[in-house]
């Protein structure tokens, strides 16, 4: 069993209801000693093939190998609030480090992207924290998850032990782009 406290409010949806929220969204997420927030010096000390790294992401961008996943493959950020619904996710792979996530708040429009992943993403704003979760689903008799976990967003955005919802254990917020 987790014990997880207040959530919720969405931001936005897969339709066009971009309420702005406040707390996580008008500040930065995650603490400034994340390598994410960490600013790169002046002198860094460049990878000698950089240029070849750089032009082989270009060349498999101008053939169609890599792009960024916006409908699919993605993942669906929600936010919510002390109004937002709670619910108990069923934690159900047999590695999962809990069976029961309890009290997670989730918004009436939350969809886990429709790919196998199934991620799914809500940062709550009273409490400042992210709740990521892989293989999500609606079911008729509740939310299930494959795996979930929750972090600060005091933290560094990177789960101890990896223990996150994507396999570089990063917190599902980062990298996202809005």
């Amino acid at each position: 069993m987790f014990p997880v406290s207040n959530f919720e409010t969405p931001i936005g949806s897969a339709s066009t209801d971009y309420t702005i929220a406040s707390n996580a969204w008008n500040s930065r997420p995650f603490a400034d000693s994340s390598p994410f927030n960490i600013k790169i010096p002046e002198n860094a000390e460049i990878e000698l093939n950089s240029d070849e790294i750089v032009s082989n992401m270009m060349g498999s961008m101008s053939s169609g190998e890599l792009f960024v996943g916006v409908d699919l493959w993605s993942v669906p950020v929600f936010f919510a609030d002390a109004s937002t619904p709670r619910y108990d996710v069923d934690i159900t792979d047999e590695w999962a480090i809990w069976d029961i996530m309890e009290g997670v708040p989730i918004p009436d429009n939350a969809v886990p992207d429709p790919e196998d992943d199934g991620h799914m993403c809500i940062v709550d704003n009273d409490t400042l924290l992210e709740y990521d979760f892989w293989q999500a689903e609606n079911t008729s008799s509740g939310w299930i998850a494959s795996w979930g976990n929750v972090i600060s967003l005091d933290s560094e955005g990177i789960f101890t032990d990896n223990w996150g919802a994507r396999g570089s254990g990063f917190a599902l917020w980062l990298l996202s782009i809005f």
